[in-house]
Parts: C-alpha cells; structure tokens; sequence
C-alpha cells in the first residue's frame, strides 16, 4: 500500500506538473502574442529557451555529477567540500565560457536569428549579451537541482521548475502589459532561476556535510570523461530537435515564423506529454 501511495503521490506531481504550466500557456500565449505582434512574440520565444539550452551546454557533466553524488549518499551525505564544490566550480567554468562565447557573438547572432530588423542593432545585441548572462547564471547554479536528482526529490524539482516557469510567464505578461523592454523579462528569468537555485539549495543542504577546507579534486569531474561525452552528444541531440529548433527556424526564415512554430510546437507537445 505505502509503495501505491507513493506512486500515486509522483503521478499526481507529474500531472500537475504537465497541466499546471499547460493551462498557462493556453490562457497567455494568446494575450502576448497580441501585445507584442509576431516579430516580438517569435524573439520572446526563443529567449524562453535560453537556459535550457545552456544547461545542455555542459559537456555530459550533470550526469556525471548525480552519479557520483548519487554514489555519496548512499553512503550517508556527500562530500561538501571536496565532490561538490569540485564540480560546482566545473559548472562555473562551464558558464563563464558558454557567456563569453555567447555575448561575444552578439552582434553575428542578432543579424543571425533576425533580432536586428525589429528591434535595432544595438537593442538586439544588449538583448543577447543579457541572454548570455542568463545562460551562465542558469550553468552557475546547476548544482542544487542536480543534488535534488541524486537523492530522488523529484517532488521538489518538479514543484520548484513548475513554479518558476508560471511565475515567468505570468511576470512576462504583466512586464509587457506595462510596457516594458523584453530585456526585463530576461532580467527577471536570471533572478528566477536564481531564486530557485537558493531555494532548492535550502531543501537539500541537510543532504551535504561541510566537514573540511575546500578543496578542489580536478580527477574528480575529469574521470567521468568518456561516459560523460557519450551523454553530452545525446544532449545536444535533443537540444536541436527540442529547443534549438525554433532558433535555426528564426536564422533561415524570421521571428514572426519561429514563434508561430514554438506556438504550434508548444501546443502539440503538451498533450503528448499527458
């Protein structure tokens, strides 16, 4: 009976989780689109996926990090000082790269993806290097969530990803009902995922001991490097075919066609979820 119950208890979070960001979708996608026009809409789009794409960007070392953490609690805790903040500064290595990359190329990818033509040259560059940093700040701040996955707490990721995501898309509303720049939106999607990084690290840090200095151990993300790799190509497979998509449509055609497609997608995935 216990085992039923808590199945049942994951399929009811797993449900929420499906119709709770669904039910958004369907009554605000509407709203934006009229506020912001196609053009508008298309970019907003696909600054939505920022961070899911930059979390894919980590070379296969998320995976890597919840076995070897996985491996440490069944021990007892994991090690804080050693295995954690060993791979939490990979993360941070990880983020400052893909950054710098990213606000590097700012002035190509505004041409690129059709930025430019709506929103001006500068503007759209501005709006890319913040990207950039969200991208960085969404790598930064991995480690919680990937400590939540090793211990099993899938109830307190799906609630934490639930909530963030119906909080941005409700603020995005009202950022642009009231008229502001889609740079806000940005702004308030790096301190969203922020904030979810310090809540999720404040419902797992009984899971970690801090018992010793830090102490960085480079062997311990760099001999994963092989399984790691393998995962990583995987990623990036389903980063193109799931939220890469909408930005190589945007290169080739527009804003306005890749958010018509995200709409579409976004619409058909849902129910297939369910």
């Amino acid at each position: 009976m216990k085992s039923a119950g808590r199945l049942s208890a994951r399929a009811s979070w797993g449900l929420a989780s499906w119709l709770l960001p669904l039910i958004v979708v369907f009554l605000l996608t509407p709203r934006l689109l009229h506020l912001l026009g196609p053009e508008h809409f298309g970019i907003l789009m696909i600054l939505l996926v920022t961070p899911v794409i930059a979390t894919q960007f980590d070379f296969g070392l998320a995976v890597s990090a919840v076995r070897q953490l996985a491996a440490d609690l069944r021990q007892g805790q994991i090690d804080g000082s050693g295995i954690l903040f060993s791979y939490a500064l990979a993360f941070c290595v990880l983020a400052l790269l893909f950054g710098t990359v990213v606000a590097g190329a700012s002035g190509w990818l505004a041409d690129r993806l059709g930025f430019a033509a709506p929103l001006g040259a500068e503007s759209a560059r501005e709006l890319i290097r913040w990207c950039a940093v969200w991208g960085a700040v969404s790598l930064a701040t991995a480690m919680p969530a990937l400590v939540a996955r090793a211990a099993q707490s899938f109830a307190l990721l799906t609630a934490a990803q639930t909530l963030a995501a119906v909080v941005l898309w409700i603020g995005a509303l009202l950022l642009v009902r009231a008229g502001h720049p889609l740079r806000e939106i940005v702004l308030l999607g790096i301190l969203i995922s922020t904030l979810t990084a310090a809540l999720v690290t404040l419902a797992v840090r009984r899971r970690v001991r801090w018992h010793s200095p830090l102490s960085l151990k480079v062997s311990i993300p760099a001999r994963d490097v092989h399984f790691a790799g393998g995962m990583f190509v995987a990623q990036i497979a389903s980063a193109i075919a799931f939220q890469a998509d909408r930005i190589f449509i945007s290169s080739f055609g527009s804003p306005a066609v890749a958010g018509a497609y995200a709409l579409c997608a976004n619409l058909a995935n849902k129910p297939l979820a369910a």
